[in-house]
């Protein structure tokens, strides 16, 4: 459940533990909101690191099931990239490339912030890669706009 995922990065950051977020997108029925939500949802949370693919049937699930039948002729990953849907649905086969640069953007911006704040209350805690994050905050601001103006395209 939703709050499990924000009290399980409450704690994980409480103990200095490092998390990684692994956001799939592309599932039968998914909306607009619900990806827009998880969207919300890391820019809350902010994990250390982020890494976005479509969703991938995997045999024996009943999402494989539901699919099989649509299969494009990439119905093994090592025949695809992560990023390339494996089956038909209503969506341009570019929209989840698009989805996961604008998010790959904007989690990127919401990082530089973040340095930024803890620059600003904790001086001497600022690191090369803090600030190269900071800066970067000039340089994923425009990007991110741009991304989404794609991504609503």
């Amino acid at each position: 459940k939703v709050e499990q995922i924000y009290e399980a990065r409450k704690l994980l950051k409480k103990y200095g533990i490092r998390c990684a977020f692994f956001l799939q997108f592309g599932y039968l029925g998914e909306t607009k909101e619900e990806e827009e939500a998880t969207i919300k949802m890391v820019l809350d949370l902010m994990p250390d690191e982020i890494g976005v693919s479509v969703s991938y049937p995997l045999p024996g699930t009943k999402f494989y099931e539901k699919v099989k039948n649509e299969l494009s002729k990439k119905t093994n990953w090592t025949d695809s990239d992560d990023m390339a849907m494996m089956f038909r649905d209503n969506v341009h086969p570019h929209y989840y490339k698009h989805l996961q640069r604008y998010i790959h953007k904007v989690y990127q911006r919401q990082k530089g912030i973040q340095n930024l704040r803890t620059l600003m209350e904790k001086p001497g805690k600022g690191s090369y890669g803090k600030l190269r994050s900071i800066l970067g905050i000039a340089y994923y601001t425009p990007l991110a706009y741009l991304a989404k103006k794609e991504l609503r395209k």
